[in-house]
């Protein structure tokens, strides 16, 4: 596979060539304005009505076509970017190309089908009301951001206020919006069908100046531990963590990270607090910590989630307190940096296995602000990591006494109980 790199007018795009291959894959990242970060809804709304119907076709001509040619294609929207997945077989690509092209640059809106997806909406924010870890994620977010920033999640009631005020021209702003936004592309597949792709695309995009403004936000947010009564749940979903005041440029993003891979890698047993809060304690059955929404120009935060009984829950924050304060004042041990060394080496590897997998990797670093180069440089980064490096990341960017703590599920018994 070859891959390369350009930036034109707005959109930068990853091409891998993929020779005698005949699947066409596509990755495209439409990057919302900061203007429009104030709202949560319109993103993911929008993104879903991209296949409703278009100027030249209509929902049931985009399903037809679609299923007619077994071609894969998803939309969906976040607070900082909408995104679209494309799957198919070159051989449909005369058919289905305009298809996808009419589909971003002249969406209908049609107001039947913008009633119907409220009405679809309105249900799930219903049924969300029961969702403990959701909604301790969402609570959780509320701590620790602005209402402005891409990682903040709203509380419910606002969400059916948001959704209350889509509308047609309201989905039509947004479009006008994104199509000026910068976009970034990642295809695998033959040469001549991705550079007529790309060529379409450059034809439908219309390119602004618009600067992002300096995120402004706390570096740690104020210890604070809030319960949702979520009933008819038998376990409490808890959300721990705090802000990370680091971007991926900073030197020591990859040696915290690796850090906390320690201490809680998602997947598998091998962080700390499954081999303590689970094996040796018995208090859960998953637990794991990791880092989220972090860009190279925009902070996040670390977290840890799991699940106890409301019996168990006081013992069991009792003990990742305990884990917190143990890896930051003893360190991490000398094995346990060989063993992550190796594993996450072999994890990187693995993303190298399939087109598909490479071609995720990479799109998911560009949104991220890093280069395929930077990406493969991150195995000699990772073997150069020392322990002292991950000790005073460590030391420095995660506080055991300052931390944010959400629970969602029968916190009343446990409110009850103490």
């Amino acid at each position: 596979m070859i891959s390369r790199t350009t930036q034109k007018n707005g959109i930068t795009t990853l091409s891998i060539t993929e020779k005698g291959s005949s699947v066409l894959r596509v990755h495209l990242t439409m990057h919302v304005p900061e203007t429009l970060f104030s709202g949560y809804v319109l993103q993911s709304f929008f993104a879903e009505m991209l296949s409703r119907g278009s100027k030249k076709y209509t929902k049931e001509n985009y399903e037809d076509i679609l299923e007619s040619h077994g071609v894969q294609v998803s939309f969906e929207g976040t607070r900082a970017y909408v995104h679209m997945t494309v799957v198919m077989k070159e051989g449909s690509a005369s058919k289905v190309l305009p298809l996808i092209i009419d589909t971003l640059a002249h969406p209908s809106f049609i107001p039947k089908e913008i009633l119907g997806l409220k009405k679809e909406y309105a249900q799930e924010l219903h049924e969300a009301q029961d969702n403990a870890r959701a909604r301790a994620y969402a609570l959780f977010t509320q701590h620790l951001y602005e209402k402005q920033h891409p990682n903040y999640v709203p509380p419910l009631e606002i969400q059916r206020q948001e959704l209350s005020k889509v509308t047609k021209k309201a989905l039509e702003t947004m479009h006008h919006s994104l199509m000026s936004a910068p976009w970034t592309i990642s295809m695998a597949g033959s040469d001549v069908l991705m550079a007529t792709l790309g060529a379409s695309f450059q034809k439908i995009h219309t390119p602004t100046t618009e600067v992002s403004s300096e995120e402004v936000s706390r570096d740690f947010a104020p210890h604070t531990t809030e319960h949702i009564i979520v009933p008819e749940k038998q376990n409490i979903e808890w959300c721990i963590g705090n802000r990370l005041p680091l971007t991926r440029t900073n030197p020591s993003f990859l040696a915290f990270s690796f850090g906390i891979d320690i201490l809680g890698k998602r997947g598998g047993f091998s962080g700390r607090l499954m081999s303590t809060v689970r094996e040796k304690e018995g208090l859960t059955y998953s637990i794991y910590a990791w880092i989220n929404g972090i860009t190279a120009t925009r902070t996040g935060h670390w977290q840890i989630a799991t699940f106890f009984t409301p019996k168990d829950s006081g013992r069991g924050l009792s003990s990742i307190k305990r884990e917190l304060r143990r890896i930051v004042t003893t360190g991490v041990t000398t094995q346990e940096v060989t063993l992550f060394k190796e594993l996450l080496s072999n994890q990187f590897k693995l993303a190298y296995e399939s087109t598909r997998s490479t071609l995720m990797l990479y799109h998911a670093s560009r949104i991220a602000g890093r280069t395929p180069l930077q990406v493969e440089a991150y195995p000699q980064e990772i073997a150069s990591l020392t322990r002292k490096e991950i000790q005073e990341a460590l030391r420095t960017y995660l506080n055991p006494e300052a931390l944010v703590i959400v629970g969602a599920g029968p916190t009343d018994k446990l409110l009850e109980k103490n």
